[in-house]
């Protein structure tokens, strides 16, 4: 059960529970910023049975640990925390934040830039079937700001698993997995807590859209401008990656969103997310609806990239048509970064090519491949479950042939690698005029239209004493 905090500085502290059930110890250990242990194992609780450890460190160094514990010779359980400065000596001894609960108790720790801290925790006191969750503020000397207070409000079923992140600004947010609260088996819930430990709604809000099965498992991060990030598991929410002839389904998958947002079926248009503008949030939109469409049943024409297959591939024509569509209202540095990114992995997948035109060329007395596909068929030079991938232009979708790049395929190693072109980019794969071309030597270089015609024509100035190699840009 290992939990990790991080100061600013990069120090940071792994806390884990060790032993057998009914006999654990919570122990950690302190790392610098390069990975080198600060202070030895030392014990944070031993006395019973102590689990669940969670960590948390304010901006200067500060680090506090929760976890739960059930005493020896007791039948009920406790929520205890510490604080512990980064050498590994503890700052205070053992805070008790709740006893005397009858069910098995999960905590959540967090501290912000002024070393207040909270407390979250899923209790019972009388009935070891339910659960509610409890969250409790401390000062920077680990006093109690607040009794324990409930913070969820629908008590149907168990409320379990609490994951609590501080501001700041002290507020709170607080997420957990509820039972029956979304209707089928459990669903994610959330709530904010202002400074004093008030509640902001009257009561909790949903946050998972997708509702089959089980949601489980949430964490949550808030920043400074209380803008929080949760992500969970799904028990049987299924993706399919497009591998070519590979597809893989996973029965547990990780589901991401930002805050809460209504879902509203059926809105098309550019502003997608429903805040007045078109811009990223309509393409977080799109990626969080479409992982949690079912297919099956709710969009029987999801296969908008026809290769008869409902996959990644759907989803990332979907999104480059959304980028295209609407990119004039798009910042342009959003933009720039969204195509510069294509170009760079375009750039990788280039220079893996010419490094397995190069092995080839070894393994086969200096003569090159005849066409690209020969580095798959005779023997597969790309580390990768699918080869295939290696020739696809990042910056063309969909795509319609087996490469989007051009060889200049010959039957003999140039004269000077470094100015042979032996793959390149197709005219119209990257916007703004810009190609990536492989050199034999290995090396990849992204020029405008012009400069690429120059590299072109200097390199048939070296195939020329041998008219046979000598070729145009084929397109």
């Amino acid at each position: 059960e290992p939990a990790i905090a991080l100061d600013t500085q990069g120090r940071f502290m792994i806390v884990w529970s060790s032993g057998n059930s009914g006999n654990r110890a919570v122990m950690g250990r302190f790392f610098d910023v390069s990975s080198s242990p600060l202070s030895l194992e030392f014990t944070i609780a031993s006395s019973g049975d102590n689990f669940s450890p969670s960590a948390a460190v304010d901006p200067n160094g500060l680090f506090i640990v929760a976890w739960s514990s059930k005493p020896a010779g007791s039948s009920t359980y406790s929520i205890a925390f510490r604080q512990y400065n980064p050498n590994g000596i503890p700052k205070t001894a053992a805070v008790l934040v709740a006893q005397n609960l009858v069910n098995i108790p999960v905590a959540s720790v967090s501290m912000n830039r002024d070393c207040n801290l909270v407390v979250a925790w899923d209790g019972h006191a009388q009935d070891a079937a339910q659960a509610d969750i409890y969250a409790r503020l401390y000062d920077p000397n680990a006093i109690a700001r607040t009794a324990p207070f409930r913070v969820n409000t629908f008590m149907t079923g168990r409320q379990e698993r609490p994951s609590i992140s501080l501001s700041d600004s002290g507020n709170a947010v607080v997420v957990w997995q509820s039972e029956n609260s979304d209707g089928n088996d459990y669903g994610i819930c959330g709530r904010k807590i202002d400074p004093n430990g008030m509640p902001f709604e009257d009561t909790e809000f949903a946050i998972n859209r997708f509702v089959y099965r089980k949601q489980h498992n949430a964490d949550v991060a808030m920043n400074a401008n209380n803008q929080f990030f949760t992500a969970w598991q799904h028990e049987d929410q299924r993706c399919w990656m497009d591998g070519r002839d590979l597809y893989c389904e996973y029965p547990h998958v990780i589901q991401i969103q930002l805050g809460p947002k209504p879902l509203s079926y059926g809105t098309y248009s550019g502003d997608l997310s429903g805040n007045g503008m078109i811009d990223m949030a309509d393409l977080s939109w799109i990626a969080e609806n479409w992982l949690q469409w079912d297919f099956r049943y709710d969009i029987p024409t999801a296969d908008v990239y026809p290769d008869g297959h409902i996959d990644i591939a759907d989803f990332y024509l979907v999104a480059c048509h959304w980028m295209q569509c609407y990119q004039s209202l798009i910042p342009p540095e959003i933009i720039e970064y969204y195509y510069q990114n294509r170009l760079i992995v375009c750039t990788t997948r280039l220079k893996r090519i010419a490094v397995a035109i190069s092995i080839y060329a070894n393994d086969n007395n200096n003569k090159f491949p005849s066409t690209l596909n020969v580095l798959i068929e005779q023997n597969d030079y790309f580390d990768t479950p699918w080869p295939e991938e290696v020739f696809q232009c990042p910056g063309v979708c969909p795509h319609l042939q087996f490469s989007d790049y051009v060889y200049r395929g010959n039957d003999l190693r140039g004269s000077d690698p470094s100015y042979m072109v032996v793959v390149y980019d197709r005219q119209n794969n990257h916007l703004g005029g810009k190609r990536n071309a492989a050199f034999a030597d290995g090396h990849v270089q992204t020029m405008t239209e012009a400069e690429f015609l120059a590299a072109i024509e200097i390199d048939n100035a070296y195939r020329r004493p041998n008219t046979r190699l000598e070729e145009k840009p084929v397109e």
